[in-house]
């Protein structure tokens, strides 16, 4: 096969395995159809880096994105692993140009090979004897569901109910048939399978969408839903406290043993550090058993914490980003009325913590410090130092200072005070990627003349219509910024029926009052994010029957994820860890799962929706 040949046929092949048209490509990026059917018929062979090649690739990527085919592109690599963008697109102009046949993405299966949903279905299906129609049949839907499935032409979403429901019957006919062991092989598992229908439905989603269980709860959303709920009047925090009272609970010794002792010390420590009006540095990298296992005692600790705060202590804590991720999230959750405070500056070490060896180091400058080492997990055997020496203290100062010239902030925490700071922060740092996830419409897409009516209108102070405009302007920019270099998801809540009670974005730290939409002002507002979609291929509108969270709203980027709870108390949690930002960017992602945002069905959804709205 000659090269015009293998390059012809592997532009045929991508846009047959996406199912997409020459106008679906050259709709992506904004040129003529006849561009993509030179490239499809062979009339026109470019040059590897020419600018042809790059805006085919271009849309091919971003249809796969828009229609959730990326994993169709991935396997004609043979790779396991997720690519980012720039290593799929480069790896695709590579494999145009190379001398490799055109794969089949779905092999003959064997035992070992079984790595894609259409093989795994496939491959069950075989071992019970089902044909497409007998499935199709009893599931009451269309053969030729099962068969795109089946050879691969067709993913499904696996928040689909139908996936649902293959994967029961699957599961009643590998126990009615008795093929539960031949199953076990195809799964290369050793272990025992469930007999019951439910258990094994949910063994059989599991692998073939190679995901936890339904039932578990990602970490991001367990600390998103506790910030959404919270309220200082229903929170933990404790009044003023007599931290006498807190002294039966233990005695003044240089040593303390056990996580008894080390919670006797940490009682005595934080009482230390109140009297003096001292500093509180914390480091720990053991596990936070000791803390959370005894409930009295962690009422204990939050009270003195919070007296701590309210005595003006300021806390600099290094957290151990290496925890397991739902430990983490609970110690934050531990930490976030006093995070409210604006009295604690978290950092997180960039050094690998040792994995013999566990340290503890909390130090009260001057005054007091809990030290320890242990080898791991033998901490509730060991022996918690306490030292008031002023010689040991020196030196146990400029071994925290030394740790922490190593560490770099794990979130920035803004507060109503930090208005200013915010503000510059937020347009820090350019955002090639942007997810937002409000309770609301976007102030980055809200044109320019509504910004303008609204903060005239408004009964807003100068200073808030000056913060409000700022807003608008550095969201805007970010958007433009996004538009130009990547790709926008916008999920829209949106109201049925529109009434004045819509608030508008910008509910955090840097208004006081809420102001809302007129119904007239909410559709304004919507027409331009239709507008917005029409104009822009890589912005996608994702409508949303009901809000996700009522009172936090998250602005997931590619470099930083900004977390901003409305209501009181106000808070802003900036996050630039890469390990952060992909747990929240795995959220979004299983978010958009969830979801059509096929750009022609939501343009038309939104169109609907605006005619119903207008005529109402």
């Amino acid at each position: 096969m000659t090269e015009e040949n293998i390059f012809v046929s592997k532009v045929n092949f991508l846009l047959t395995v996406l199912g997409a048209s020459n106008s679906d490509i050259a709709h992506m990026i904004g040129v003529d159809p006849s561009n993509i059917s030179r490239l499809k018929t062979g009339k026109r062979l470019p040059a590897k880096n020419s600018s042809s090649i790059s805006h085919f690739i271009e849309g091919v990527y971003l249809f796969a994105l828009q229609h959730q085919k990326l994993s169709i592109l991935e396997r004609i690599f043979d790779n396991q692993n997720s690519l980012d963008e720039k290593s799929l697109k480069t790896a695709l102009q590579n494999w145009l140009f190379n001398d490799d046949n055109v794969p089949n993405l779905f092999p003959k299966q064997t035992e070992n090979n079984l790595r894609f949903f259409g093989e795994k279905l496939d491959a069950v299906m075989n071992l019970l004897g089902l044909s497409n129609r007998q499935m199709a049949k009893i599931l009451n839907t269309d053969p030729s569901y099962i068969s795109h499935f089946r050879t691969g032409t067709r993913t499904p979403k696996l928040t689909n109910q139908l996936i649902q429901d293959i994967c029961l019957l699957l599961a009643e006919q590998l126990i009615q048939q008795n093929k539960l062991i031949d199953f076990q092989k195809l799964l290369l598992s050793k272990e025992i399978l469930p007999a019951q229908p439910d258990k094994l439905r949910e063994t059989l989603f599991v692998w073939f969408g190679n995901i936890t269980p339904l039932t578990a709860q990602s970490p991001i959303i367990d600390f998103v839903n506790y910030l959404d709920s919270f309220e200082i009047e229903n929170s933990e925090n404790i009044p003023d406290i007599d931290p006498s009272a807190f002294k039966e609970f233990y005695q003044q010794q240089s040593q303390y043993y056990k996580y008894e002792g080390f919670r006797q010390a940490t009682l005595r420590f934080l009482i230390d550090a109140a009297e003096n009006k001292g500093e509180l540095w914390l480091y720990s990298d053991q596990a936070m058993t000791w803390m959370f296992e005894d409930k009295i005692y962690l009422s204990r600790w939050k009270a003195l914490m919070c007296h701590c705060i309210k005595s003006g202590v300021q806390i600099k804590i290094i957290h151990n980003i290496n925890r397991d991720s739902r430990e983490m999230i609970k110690s934050i959750e531990s930490w976030l009325p006093l995070y409210m405070s604006g009295m604690i500056q978290p950092y997180y070490c960039k050094k690998k913590p040792d994995n013999r060896f566990s340290n503890t180091l909390f130090l009260c400058p001057g005054i007091a410090c809990i030290e320890a080492t242990h080898v791991r997990n033998f901490e509730n055997e060991g022996v918690y130092n306490y030292h008031t020496q002023a010689e040991r203290l020196e030196l146990l100062k400029k071994e925290f200072l030394g740790l922490l010239y190593d560490c770099e902030p794990l979130l920035q925490i803004f507060t109503e005070n930090d208005k200013e700071n915010f503000l510059f922060a937020f347009n820090h740092k350019p955002q090639k990627t942007i997810n937002n996830l409000l309770p609301t419409l976007s102030l980055a897409t809200m044109p320019e003349k509504l910004m303008q009516d609204i903060a005239k209108t408004s009964a807003l102070s100068s200073a808030e219509k000056l913060h409000f405009k700022t807003l608008w302007k550095l969201q805007k920019d970010q958007l433009r910024y996004a538009l130009e270099n990547g790709h926008v998801f916008e999920f829209l809540p949106l109201q049925n029926p529109i009434t004045d009670n819509i608030p508008i974005d910008c509910q955090n730290i840097i208004l006081s009052q809420e102001i809302n939409y007129s119904p007239k002002q909410y559709n304004l507002h919507l027409k331009q994010i239709l507008k917005i979609s029409q104009e822009h291929y890589n912005f996608f509108p994702v409508p949303l029957n009901q809000k996700i969270f009522e009172h936090v709203q998250l602005i997931i980027g590619s470099q930083q994820v900004m977390v901003m709870k409305r209501n009181n108390p106000r808070i802003v949690f900036l996050f630039t860890h890469p390990l952060m930002l992909k747990a929240f960017n795995d959220y979004i992602e299983q978010l958009k799962n969830k979801h059509d945002y096929y750009k022609e069905e939501t343009n038309l959804l939104l169109k609907k929706y605006l005619d119903c709205s207008l005529a109402d």
